[in-house]
C-alpha cells in the first residue's frame, strides 16, 4: 500500500534532510518544494527581476505547490510511497485548506500525514546566513529584514494532527515517525 508524507516546517529547519534520512530508512521517494526552483526562475526571470526574489516567490507559490503535489500523486499512480518537503505554513495553518490537500490524497486511497520539524528562530537565521541561498538573501539581508520575514510567515504549530521533530536534534534518532503516527 502506498503512503505520503509530508514533512513541514520553518526554511532552513532541516525538513529536506530529515526527509532523505527517512525516505532511506522507509524506501519513499522525496519530492522537494525547492527541486524545480530553478526552472521557475529561469521561466519567470524577468518578472523576479523587477519585483525581487520575496515578491517573486509569493507570486509564484500557489504554482510551485501544485507541481509538487503532482509529482508526488504521479508516483503514487505507480504504487510508490512518497515524502512532499515544503514549510505548507498555509496548508498546516487551516483545517480548510488542510482538508482540500489531503481530499486529493484520499482520491487515490491515501491518507496523508503530517511530520512538523519545529526550529528556534534563530537556529533558522543561523542556517540560512549559512546556506546562502538565493531565495534567502532578502530574508537575511538585516536583522530587521529577518524580523519582518518571521512575522509575516506563519510558523505556528499546525492546527491538523501531526508528529514532530526536532531540527536541532540529530535526525537519526527521530526516524520512527511511523510508529509515532500510530499514538495521534
Amino acid at each position: 500500500m502506498s503512503r505520503a508524507l509530508i514533512v513541514a516546517g520553518a526554511p532552513a529547519s532541516g525538513k529536506t534532510i530529515y526527509a532523505t534520512a527517512l525516505s532511506q530508512k522507509l524506501d519513499y521517494l522525496v519530492f522537494d518544494l525547492d527541486d524545480q526552483l530553478s526552472d521557475f526562475i529561469e521561466k519567470g526571470r524577468t518578472r523576479l527581476d523587477e519585483v525581487g526574489m520575496e515578491k517573486f516567490l509569493a507570486e509564484i507559490r500557489d504554482a510551485r505547490y501544485r507541481d509538487l503535489v503532482e509529482r508526488g500523486m504521479h508516483a503514487l499512480t505507480e504504487g510508490k510511497s512518497v515524502i512532499l518537503v515544503a514549510p505548507f505554513s498555509k496548508e498546516t495553518s487551516s483545517i480548510e485548506i488542510w482538508g482540500e490537500l489531503s481530499g486529493a490524497f484520499l482520491e487515490f486511497g491515501v491518507q496523508l500525514k503530517l511530520i512538523w520539524v519545529r526550529i528556534s528562530r534563530e537556529k533558522i537565521r543561523e542556517r540560512m546566513l549559512a546556506r546562502a541561498e538565493i531565495r534567502d538573501q532578502e530574508k537575511v539581508s538585516s536583522e530587521a529584514a529577518f524580523d519582518e520575514y518571521m512575522q509575516s510567515t506563519n510558523f505556528q504549530f499546525p492546527v491538523v494532527p501531526y508528529v514532530e521533530v526536532r531540527g536541532d536534534l540529530p535526525f537519526e534518532s527521530q526516524l520512527d515517525v511511523l510508529s509515532r503516527f500510530a499514538m495521534l
